[in-house]
């Protein structure tokens, strides 16, 4: 038994495979793009961490505001963030981290240089009553 192909119908699977692969390759690139959100985020949280306790620790040892500012500086650049603002408030210490990163890092000048993206973490750290330093849910008070 032989079939009759009626005219034109031959190769019409290509254009949806193309369609196909094209709607693969989006969420691939979507999904990347979130990830990499994802970690750069994480990366400002574990500096904003890491500044706010540093900044607590400085405060325990009866630092003054540059001191408090200083430390929890250095301990932000050590983590690769920037400390965009510091307060005190009583035996707390809230920062604010700003970390940037580059997505899809190349070489310069070949024309594929990714985008510049950054993320902003909060923290809060205390001193408590018996002189432990531990972070605190950040509210936003102060």
């Amino acid at each position: 038994m032989t079939r009759v192909r009626l005219g034109g119908e031959s190769g019409q699977i290509l254009p949806l495979l193309g369609l196909g692969m094209v709607g693969i390759l989006a969420v691939a690139f979507v999904l990347f793009r979130v990830g990499a959100a994802t970690v750069l985020s994480a990366e400002a949280q574990t500096a904003a961490d890491a500044a706010a306790l540093a900044g607590a620790r400085e405060a325990r040892a009866q630092g003054d505001d540059g001191q408090v500012r200083d430390a929890a500086d250095d301990y932000a650049r050590r983590n690769e963030g920037t400390l965009v603002d510091l307060r005190r408030d009583g035996r707390d210490v809230l920062v604010i981290v700003r970390s940037q990163g580059v997505l899809n890092a190349r070489e310069e000048g070949d024309g594929l240089a990714g985008a510049d993206q950054t993320a902003e973490q909060r923290a809060r750290a205390t001193v408590d009553g018996g002189s432990e330093i531990r972070l605190v849910p950040y509210d936003g008070g102060g």
